[in-house]
């Protein structure tokens, strides 16, 4: 399970609203956006992984996992929320942020969070490259929105529903006891202390609007206290 960071909840995002006024050139956002991002992305041979030969660690495993924690917690979410974002980087890579699913022909699931590439890069930017989502707090950011919608346009309220949702499934069974899919995954929530029929609500924090997710996430990777 995650722990908490031993710091303000908000640290992180007051820094970037600090910050944010200084990068009123576009140039200079540009510029540190690309130097950081490169001194912070994880060094991931893509084929390697899928062939199985390019796991990390699992010291680099929980630093990957520092990373997500802090940049959820710097949107304002609760514990329970990153305890839950932390279950689903466990399901789908092991909290490896070099994680490559093959999902169907030239279709592929990247990152922490395994985000499917074709759907989920353009919450980010569509030109982007995409190795972007190999970095945590990228994946960590086009989760929370994942999450974000699904407790609001799709009306989730359960973590199992979230869940769901994040899994491409749109009709949630309304049975207290889980069943198919939602078993294992509500197993896991109980081993870290969080009840699956919990209500999401009121617990994600702020939504990020999509111009301001490079300075937020520029701020995070240049604060050196983030993922220590």
């Amino acid at each position: 399970m995650a722990r908490e960071p031993g710091r303000s909840d908000f640290a992180s995002y007051r820094d970037w609203v600090t910050v944010r006024p200084m990068l009123t050139s576009f140039a200079l956002l540009i510029a540190l956006w690309s130097d950081t991002v490169e001194a912070h992305a994880p060094n991931c041979d893509e084929p390697a992984w899928l062939a199985g030969h390019g796991r990390a660690d699992r010291s680099t495993r929980h630093a990957y996992r520092r990373r997500e924690w802090d940049t959820c917690k710097a949107m304002g979410a609760t514990d329970e929320t990153c305890t839950v974002l932390d279950a689903i980087a466990i399901r789908e890579s092991s909290g490896d942020a070099c994680s490559v699913h093959v999902l169907g022909p030239r279709e592929y699931g990247l990152g922490m969070h395994g985000l499917n590439v074709g759907l989920h890069l353009p919450k980010w930017d569509a030109s982007a490259e995409r190795r972007l989502l190999h970095l945590p707090e990228v994946s960590t950011v086009v989760t929370m929105r994942i999450f974000q919608r699904a407790v609001g346009p799709y009306r989730a309220r359960r973590w199992r529903e979230v869940a769901a949702v994040f899994a491409g499934r749109f009709e949630f069974d309304p049975s207290e006891t889980p069943t198919g899919d939602d078993v294992l995954f509500c197993r896991r929530l109980t081993k870290v202390g969080v009840d699956c029929n919990a209500d999401p609500r009121g617990k994600l924090g702020k939504r990020l609007r999509p111009a301001g997710q490079d300075a937020f996430v520029l701020a995070l990777l240049r604060d050196p206290k983030h993922g220590r």
